[in-house]
């Protein structure tokens, strides 16, 4: 897994500049990637979800999405998103976190259009870029001549069938016969391949999903190749989550737990991390029975340790052992049968 911090931030320069070097599909290819990449950095660092709601937090100087920032349109939009003051009634606003995907996409595409021979495999990319764009009739005229070279494909006709579904203008109903066609094609080839759900839409929408998961993949295979330093944020799932652990227990003082509460320490040590996908982690690895048993005894001493927790303010600093306490009740309910 990769460990996302500010330092590990894509910089988009370098690609910048080798693709105005070379303007090789490549060089396209990678910078296309890589600025997706960047967006699921920035949301991942800065856009967070709490009992409240969601907020966005931007980086402090200095910032190291400089020089391509959030731009001023994006922020405003994220803000809206994130407040829930979109209206439903107008149109969904474009996906540019930076303000740079046109180019890339124009880029990306008049390269795949001076190749000699038709690059079927490189449009999910495009596509993706596209439909953050809304250019959905792009996706729409593209998929359109995919279909004709690999009919049998399941994949052009499922970005056929979605991308006219989002497009917010068909006054001739010119692709609405294309729609339905791709739904009923579609469908059936990808029923014969077994691998998406035989249902209206979810076929289509879980396979386009499949690529877009793997667009991440292949970006940080683009970094590691041509950042050799880029390996070093790469470690074990295990290893992160041990190590996150660790730091959590530092200075954990066993003194000064509360006798009636001393027999759970070693849950203590085990469970009450704060970062909740590595205490998932933990809990997710123990025998069931083992879960239940551990569940039912911080249940039992729920009483005394919300007594104990009382003492302090939970909002702000606390001591290790209290901390890890106050975790340890959070991983009892989550741990309860």
């Amino acid at each position: 897994m990769r460990l996302l911090l500010p330092e590990s931030v894509t910089r988009l320069e370098p690609y910048l500049r080798r693709r105005d070097a070379e303007a090789s599909l490549e060089a396209h290819r990678h910078l296309a990637l890589v600025l997706l990449l960047r967006e699921e950095e920035f949301l991942a660092l800065h856009v967070h979800h709490g009992p409240t709601g969601a907020r966005i937090d931007l980086p402090p100087d200095p910032d190291p999405w400089e020089p391509h920032p959030l731009t001023p349109e994006a922020r405003a939009r994220l803000e809206r998103e994130l407040a829930g003051g979109d209206d439903p009634t107008q149109p969904a606003e474009p996906h540019d976190l930076f303000g740079l995907k046109d180019d890339v996409a124009d880029g990306l595409e008049g390269a795949l259009r001076a190749s000699a021979e038709p690059r079927f495999e490189e449009l999910p990319l495009l596509f993706r870029l596209w439909r953050d764009l809304h250019r959905y009739e792009s996706v729409v005229r593209a998929a359109r001549a995919w279909t004709q070279r690999a009919p049998d494909d399941p994949t052009p006709w499922a970005y056929l069938y979605e991308s006219v579904l989002l497009m917010e203008e068909d006054p001739e109903g010119r692709w609405l016969e294309a729609a339905t066609e791709a739904e009923v094609r579609g469908r059936r080839l990808a029923r014969g391949r077994g691998e998406v759900p035989d249902v209206p839409y979810a076929w289509s929408a879980r396979l386009i999903e499949r690529l877009d998961e793997g667009l991440t993949d292949r970006a940080h295979g683009v970094r590691r190749t041509l950042e050799p330093g880029f390996e070093r944020f790469f470690t074990t799932e295990r290893a992160y989550n041990e190590e996150l652990r660790h730091a959590a227990m530092a200075g954990f003082d066993e003194a000064t737990v509360p006798e009636a509460l001393r027999a759970l320490i070693p849950l203590a040590r085990r469970y009450g991390v704060g970062d909740d996908p590595s205490r998932t982690y933990f809990i997710a690895r123990t025998a069931k029975a083992e879960r239940v048993q551990a569940a039912e005894a911080i249940r039992r001493a729920g009483a005394e340790i919300d007594g104990w927790l009382s003492q302090f303010d939970v909002e702000g600093e606390l001591p290790p052992a209290v901390r890890a306490f106050y975790w340890l009740r959070e991983a009892g309910e989550e741990m309860a049968p």
